[in-house]
């Protein structure tokens, strides 16, 4: 189904903050970030992304006694619908992929605003074993927004240059391991914008590997 999603693209940029010529480092902007970051009230919970659709089913394998899931979810903005099985009129859309193991075996089902898909059997979960492989890595990294700078004003404050998009397809990644969890969510704009002082980090990360490796099973799923 993903394949048949066509995507209407209404590109905008926004710069939001002008600069001194106080130039600083990568490293200072990083810090600088995280820490204004940790003063905002954003809530990065996996309930606060998820359709209630996605949230009962993963109560539901929670009650039934499933320790081991992961869930990767695809937002879409402005899709047309070329699937009864999707939403349209410029709605936020959105595709999950559910994997879990119960009994030694592995099981996928995909989900969408209309239809919920019969589970099937695979060999291995992508979300799930990726992570175990690279846990450390993906739970101290993060994809970072666009930021193309940042500078001091005369004050001494930090002033940070963004760049955002009108519309962008989101990554939602959520692995639960026996009660540890990990909840990760992105904008593919952030791994493509050029213009990023993170853009390396940002492609390079584990965090992305895990991304690629998800939709490319998915892929192989779906053909």
């Amino acid at each position: 189904m993903i394949r048949k999603l066509l995507h209407i693209t209404f590109i905008a940029l926004i710069p939001l903050i002008t600069f001194s010529q106080d130039k600083i480092s990568k490293e200072e902007i990083y810090a600088h970030w995280l820490k204004s970051k940790q003063k905002r009230t954003l809530d990065e919970r996996y309930q606060s992304h998820f359709d209630s659709i996605v949230i009962n089913t993963i109560n539901s394998l929670k009650d039934s006694g499933i320790d081991t899931f992961g869930v990767y979810i695809l937002d879409f903005v402005r899709t047309v619908r070329l699937d009864s099985c999707e939403e349209a009129n410029g709605k936020w859309e959105w595709v999950a992929f559910i994997q879990w193991i119960k009994n030694k075996e592995t099981y996928h089902q995909k989900l969408t605003k209309r239809c919920q898909f019969i589970p099937i059997v695979l060999d291995s979960s992508t979300i799930i074993s990726f992570y175990i492989a690279n846990k450390a890595s993906i739970d101290r990294e993060r994809i970072m927004p666009i930021i193309t700078g940042a500078s001091k004003d005369k004050n001494g404050n930090i002033l940070f240059g963004y760049e955002g998009i009108a519309n962008s397809t989101y990554h939602s990644i959520y692995c639960y391991l026996n009660g540890a969890s990990k909840f990760t969510r992105f904008d593919q704009y952030e791994l493509d914008n050029k213009n990023n002082v993170f853009y390396s980090d940002n492609i390079n990360s584990k965090i992305n590997s895990w991304k690629i490796m998800i939709l490319n099973q998915i892929k192989e799923i779906e053909k």
